[in-house]
């Protein structure tokens, strides 16, 4: 299987740093932010980007909700950071 899409399950530099090396490796990446993450600049960095609920690190911990975004964008794998 040969992957063209990426959700990145992190905030912050971590995220950042996974939306950089999936550009470097051609693959397109979706970004999650919480509510209190939504100037955050790993929002604007994936080439798509889906607002989570809640608030702080609980959000990044909904397994459900991070794996219903994956589907909603067509991600191939995600990426827990």
């Amino acid at each position: 299987m040969k992957l063209s899409s990426i959700l990145v399950a992190n905030r912050a530099e971590i995220a950042i740093r996974i939306v950089r090396a999936c550009g470097d490796l051609g693959l397109s990446a979706t970004t999650v932010y919480s509510e209190d993450d939504t100037e955050s600049l790993h929002c604007r960095m994936g080439d798509v980007s889906h607002a989570l609920k809640g608030s702080g690190p609980s959000a990044y911990l909904d397994g459900n909700a991070l794996i219903e975004a994956a589907l909603s964008h067509g991600c191939d794998a995600i990426h827990p950071g």
